[in-house]
């Protein structure tokens, strides 16, 4: 250790801890390898997940808003999804996705265009 400065002390993580009290380099840094791992392991299974089930998505009877809709839940994914930070944004955001969302599936399940449905402006709601 270093005592060459007279304001220099030990902190936690410097230098021999004879206590033993010295943390793991996982528990002193979040972002590790693992997460970085994790992070890059999303992605990739999110951007595969996307070119599989797009063709798909072109057969549905709300092809466009069901296409939108699923680049937008991969595209926030992508953005909003760190393992460094608490998942509250993303928890937050994606609630508000699925009750966008769920109509549109519903009727895309049942083979109903958003247009015949006798709800005023669903498919310009579901857009926005």
């Amino acid at each position: 250790m270093n005592f060459s400065h007279p304001n220099h002390y030990p902190t936690a993580g410097q230098g021999d801890d004879p206590a033993g009290f010295e943390p793991a380099p996982d528990e002193t840094d979040p972002s590790g390898p693992s997460a970085f791992a994790s992070t890059r392991i999303l992605k990739r299974n999110t951007l595969v997940s996307l070119l599989l089930i797009l063709p798909v998505l072109f057969f549905t009877e709300n092809p466009a808003i069901s296409i939108a809709s699923h680049l937008i839940l991969f595209s926030f994914t992508a953005l909003l999804w760190d393992p460094r930070h608490p998942p509250i944004l993303y928890f937050g955001w994606l609630m508000q996705w699925l009750q966008c969302a769920v109509s549109i599936y519903y009727h895309d399940f049942l083979g109903i265009k958003l247009a015949d449905v006798d709800v005023p402006n669903l498919e310009p709601a579901s857009w926005s």
